[in-house]
């Protein structure tokens, strides 16, 4: 195997497990990330939860104030003949005692609005809704109840409480009359959100509510309507007929990456890198220890045993495929005199200049090994065409003819003769393959030297 294609599969090796880890660093990391970010949302429905219980609770404390209030009116109307709005003072001082954040009461007879606290709020359309609201079943107004939020003149979100009055001068026995008025009560939605601790709970969060109307449609009241896109966090809250849903998300999003993820993902990255390298360097390692075994020491190319080897594989895939190959035995003419005339360090430069010139010269897929000493043997494949052996022989021949090196006071010329034997030609296995190639490579050597011969 040539060394280039060893470094491509050590770089495969290598990088697949670089991969490979790598993937496994990801996938922790997501898995970390998506318990940070479950934690995330566990804290922030806790504290949904929160603001769910602190506005059931704020709002129940309402229902009692309105149940005591109308009922108190109905004990003042019992007590007087005349209506007079001088005789219901006394819940002034009541909703100021108690309703840190109403906007807004009315004290409605009938359908008519008898009295308004504060003197100079400004009603308009806020009392419009409310009483067009009376105007529809007033027999789901007989005990407290709740609508909206909804917006009024002055770009306020008002909540509305409604508590039934009764007259109190029912006979008893008598068919029940039709409620006498009613205590009306306008709160602002701000102060009743943070009353709940909403923006302190919420202050590191974005959020809207979208409230759903009587025909059931949703609308967002307060917030963004954008945050329905994201990766959100939603709880509903219905009390009396309020029907509404918080939708909230960080302001930063939730938690992808914490310095705990990214230590994580750089020790991946670093771990990753260190198995490549190192699974590259044990690969390059095998691929040596295997050319040790399989390679001459000396030359780099197979040695006998290897070459036999592939030799017999080839011969395999010959009969297998009919795909030919050629057989060729070379070595040096007088090599003993080059190496008794200019030494043994000359004669192995002569055998390297040999080996480096027919590597060169033949194709990818053809095989060289040294068969011993200065023999060498040339297995050509892929031969696709009936003259294609004689072809490779004379292309390789043709290149070693005019081969010197420069020895150490002279040049040193290097002559080679060649025999060749073709599979299915000359021989059916590869013992009579080698044994006739060996036999044109000796009339190569009796006809003179430096020369080609066929089997």
């Amino acid at each position: 195997m040539h060394r280039g294609k060893e470094h491509l599969i050590a770089f495969v090796v290598a990088l697949a497990i670089f991969l490979l880890f790598f993937f496994f660093t990801v996938l922790g990391v997501f898995y970390m990330q998506n318990i940070g970010t479950e934690k995330e949302k566990h804290v922030a429905e806790l504290e949904l939860q929160v603001i769910h219980e602190r506005l059931q609770a704020t709002l129940y404390q309402q229902t009692k104030f309105l149940k005591f209030l109308s009922t108190t009116v109905t004990h003042v109307l019992q007590s007087v003949e005349t209506v007079d709005t001088d005789d219901f003072r006394f819940y002034e001082e009541l909703l100021q005692q108690n309703n840190r954040y109403y906007s807004s009461m009315l004290l409605v007879e009938n359908r008519d609005i008898i009295d308004v606290l504060p003197k100079e709020a400004t009603l308009m359309q806020q009392e419009e809704n409310s009483l067009a609201l009376l105007l529809q079943d007033s027999s789901q107004f007989q005990t407290p109840v709740f609508l909206g939020p909804y917006e009024s003149e002055n770009n306020e979100l008002i909540i509305t409480g409604y508590s039934a009055i009764a007259s109190g001068k029912e006979e008893p026995g008598a068919p029940e009359q039709a409620p006498w008025g009613y205590i009306v009560i306008h709160y602002n939605y701000d102060q009743l959100l943070a009353e709940a601790g909403t923006f302190d709970l919420l202050k590191d969060y974005e959020f809207s509510i979208r409230v759903k109307d009587i025909g059931g449609m949703w609308h967002v009241v307060y917030g963004d309507d954008t945050l329905l896109k994201n990766d959100i966090l939603q709880t509903d809250f219905s009390y009396s007929l309020l029907d509404w849903e918080l939708i909230l998300i960080p302001l930063q999003g939730w938690t992808v990456w914490t310095n705990i993820t990214i230590l994580l993902l750089l020790a991946g990255i670093v771990v990753a890198i260190f198995l490549g390298v190192v699974g590259f360097s044990l690969t390059k390692r095998i691929f040596t220890m295997r050319r040790q075994v399989c390679s001459d020491d000396m030359t780099g190319v197979l040695n006998k045993t290897e070459f036999i080897r592939i030799l017999k594989v080839r011969m395999d895939q010959y009969y297998k495929t009919g795909t030919r190959i050629a057989l060729a035995l070379l070595d040096i003419d007088n090599f003993k005199s080059i190496n008794d005339q200019f030494g043994h360090a000359e004669g192995d430069r002569a055998l390297l200049a040999l080996v480096q010139r027919i590597t060169q010269t033949v194709q990818p897929y053809d095989v060289v090994g040294r068969l011993g000493g200065d023999e060498f043997a040339i297995l050509f494949c892929n031969l696709t065409t009936e003259t294609a052996p004689y072809i490779a022989s004379k292309r390789v021949f043709r290149e070693l003819e005019n081969l010197t090196i420069e020895g150490a006071s002279t040049p040193i010329h290097i002559q080679t003769s060649m025999g060749v034997a073709i599979a299915g030609i000359d021989a059916l296995d590869v013992h009579g393959l080698l044994k006739q190639a060996d036999t044109a490579l000796y009339t190569a050597k009796a006809n003179g030297k430096n020369m080609l011969a066929f089997s």
